[in-house]
């Protein structure tokens, strides 16, 4: 790792900072879009950097930044190979879409759609739609796969009938996406073409995801410019950074002693020959790539103007340690902005059983104190939300 990942950060602020681009007091520019980095690549995980970095009109001089990391997580896959069709009560196709009945009063049962593992020690199932026992009011979405896991009121009016799916091709249904805070459930459900009342024979399989999308934005409002060596290609309407010796970073500190920061190019002294791209996010580690960049000019943004996008929330972060416990639990976690934040803990069931948080918090990291003491043995989850989003982790109870 360079110098730039290695808590240096103070000295090259104080040596270079912005002063080195020039007098940031200019309001008019171009908007260049930062050229795509890719920290992670796969089927279920990926980690890209975009975003557009604002200049002085036809200067170097930085005057702006909006770049964001995008980071890609498949939660879960729920197929016939890992859930069985554990769907019951009022159920039914009217040829284009999948209907599920809610509670005719709000307390007697309405339908369930819902793939569960069939063994009970799993955490592994997702209701599409529940209007049964104590979801019958309203209903509740809900999905779980190991310690990912979040339960979604689908607020639904009494006596209705509610549409789980919609038909795309044949006897395939498209699921209506379910959106919970930082995950997406998507999906199909094909059936054997039976139309009116369905029964759980009748659906023939399925396969349903749950993705999660999270970014971390950096701009100048939340995050400081490191650089050196940056300037404008001969186009005029490009920023690059020279190797050997120049750097692009955007830092926003040390949040808990961790190093919090995006680098689009580090040609330092100490980075590796041919340079390297970063992501560091605090706790959670870092990402490095190597930029395999010929000496000269590095492009680091696109040729071009584009509009600056609107920034993405940020949405909380949480840990749980001690895990498993058979006494107390500390519950870590993070909020990106200050307001109202609710810390709550739910059974395998959904159930919520404590309700330990709710109130306005700094930004910043903030820790309670789980007591197990009166809690059966088995699989908790803590659920830290607020208005960017929310999160979840599994808490073990043994004795």
């Amino acid at each position: 790792m360079s110098s730039l990942g290695r808590g240096r950060w103070a000295a090259l602020v104080a040596a270079v900072g912005i002063a080195a681009l020039g007098d940031v007091s200019s309001t008019e520019g171009a908007t260049l879009t930062v050229r795509p980095l890719t920290f992670a690549s796969g089927q279920s995980y990926s980690m890209t950097a975009t975003g557009t970095i604002t200049t002085a009109g036809s200067t170097n001089t930085i005057t702006g930044w909006n770049v964001t990391v995008s980071e890609f997580s498949r939660l879960g896959r729920y197929t016939p190979a890992n859930t069985a069709n554990m769907s019951y009560g009022d159920l039914s196709c009217d040829g284009t879409r999948i209907l599920v009945a809610t509670s005719p009063d709000g307390n007697q049962d309405g339908g369930m759609l819902f793939f569960r593992s069939p063994n009970p020690f799993l955490d592994l199932g997702v209701a599409v739609a529940d209007f049964t026992g104590i979801n019958a009011a309203g209903g509740q979405a809900m999905y779980m796969y190991g310690g990912a896991f979040d339960f979604l009121p689908l607020d639904q009016p009494n006596g209705t009938q509610y549409v789980a799916a919609t038909r795309t091709s044949g006897n395939v249904y498209a699921l209506t996406p379910i959106a919970f805070f930082g995950a997406t459930v998507t999906g199909t459900i094909t059936t054997d073409g039976t139309t009116g009342p369905l029964a759980p024979t009748h659906i023939v399989s399925w396969d349903i995801v749950v993705d999660a999308v999270s970014a971390d934005l950096f701009t100048g409002a939340n995050s400081t410019l490191v650089a050196n060596l940056v300037d404008l290609d001969p186009s005029g309407t490009a920023l690059t950074v020279m190797n050997p010796d120049g750097y692009l970073s955007f830092r926003k500190g040390y949040p808990g002693g961790h190093l919090y920061a995006v680098t689009l190019a580090d040609f330092s002294p100490e980075a590796p020959s041919g340079g390297e791209a970063g992501y560091y996010h605090g706790a959670f580690g870092f990402n490095v790539i190597p930029l395999n960049a010929p000496p000269g000019p590095w492009l680091v943004t696109e040729r071009g103007t584009v509009a600056v996008p609107d920034p993405v929330p940020q949405g909380p972060t949480v840990r749980v340690a001690p895990n498993p416990t058979s006494t107390f639990a500390t519950i870590d976690y993070t909020v990106a902005s200050p307001g109202r934040v609710t810390v709550e803990l739910f059974d395998s069931n959904g159930r919520r059983v404590r309700h330990l948080l709710d109130g306005s918090q700094e930004t910043g990291r903030h820790s309670l104190t789980v007591d197990a003491d009166g809690l059966t043995p088995g699989v908790y989850f803590a659920r830290v939300a607020n208005s960017q989003g929310a999160v979840s982790s599994k808490l073990i109870v043994r004795r």
